[in-house]
């Protein structure tokens, strides 16, 4: 299984939130996600 958490991103100028995604589809939002062995990426200001 391939995941990333995405990390500060703003969705359409919203408040920025973090981002689960797993094997490419959005498994979860919301602040402060943790997923075991996920990619993370700093995405803050994007």
């Amino acid at each position: 299984m391939t995941a990333y958490l995405i990390k500060g991103v703003s969705l359409l100028g919203a408040a920025p939130t973090d981002l689960l995604i797993r094997d490419g589809v959005v498994a979860e939002t919301g602040a402060d996600l943790a997923a075991e062995g996920a990619t993370v990426i700093d995405a803050a200001g994007l």
